[in-house]
């Protein structure tokens, strides 16, 4: 699936979810004789909601209604929300929720058992972001550390591999691939405040596509305002603060009119 087919995909499903649509209809339209249900692009989002989009012509007849049928082992639900897009001649079907526990499962176009794409959940999967990231920092290192994102099925620890994306001051730009869980970085390495993202991907050899998450929100970090330093800093204020006190009392205490000190 290409980039820009994902990105439709998630874009449509966005923009129904901030407009409330609740369609219930077909749309008619016409198919090129030759076009094959196999140009049809899925992808799972959010653990539950799932689109589909199919290339047709652009001219809107009524020759050819399209109904979508989602099936699973027995179970067979049709498609509740229809878009279309007239720019592209994309037709898109929307299913808000499902609950996909199979290995595999089926689209019907027009419910014919002749017009059915299969698909693999896994291999068209957008993961949601990792989430409960921290950030720690010790006498040497600066450590980060966050949770696997919440999945359709349970997913092994080491399927899931991450990113980190580090941005500084003046948007220079490091990516760093392959990150397992945790993810530690030498105070020397970060001399200026920076923003970090991070996103997550399935592994191939479990099964999963090639279908990234989204980056998470940045969140900043300085290895120069550390525990270590913010300490000595502030016993420091204290001590001037008192200092400047007894400085300010003494002075006060001279000026007491009528009152001399042995």
């Amino acid at each position: 699936m290409s980039d820009i087919k994902k990105s439709f995909l998630i874009l449509m499903a966005a923009y129904i979810s901030s407009q409330n649509v609740n369609i219930n209809c077909s749309y008619s339209l016409s198919r090129h004789p030759e076009q094959s249900t196999s140009e049809m692009d899925c992808i799972i989002y959010n653990t539950s909601s799932l689109n589909c989009t199919l290339p047709v012509n652009q001219n809107v007849t009524e020759k050819q209604p399209f109904f979508f049928f989602f099936r699973q082992n027995n179970h067979m639900k049709e498609c509740p929300i229809y878009l279309i897009d007239y720019d592209h001649g994309t037709f898109l079907c929307h299913f808000p929720k499902l609950n996909i526990s199979s290995l595999k499962f089926y689209i019907h176009v027009n419910g014919s058992i002749n017009e059915t794409v299969v698909f693999r959940p896994l291999k068209i999967e957008k993961l949601n972001p990792p989430v409960n990231i921290s950030v720690s920092v010790d006498n040497e290192n600066i450590s980060i550390t966050w949770g696997p994102p919440p999945t359709r099925v349970e997913a092994p620890e080491d399927c899931l591999e991450y990113h980190l994306r580090f941005v500084d001051l003046h948007r220079n730009e490091k990516v760093i691939e392959h990150v397992s869980s945790s993810y530690h970085i030498p105070k020397s390495h970060i001399t200026k405040p920076c923003l970090v993202q991070l996103r997550v991907q399935g592994k191939e050899i479990c099964g999963f596509g090639k279908i990234l998450s989204d980056w998470t929100k940045p969140f900043s970090i300085d290895a120069t305002n550390s525990s270590r330093f913010k300490l000595p800093l502030l016993a420091l204020n204290a001590v001037i603060f008192v200092f400047g006190a007894i400085c300010v009392c003494s002075s006060q205490y001279r000026r007491i009119p009528g009152f001399h000190g042995k």
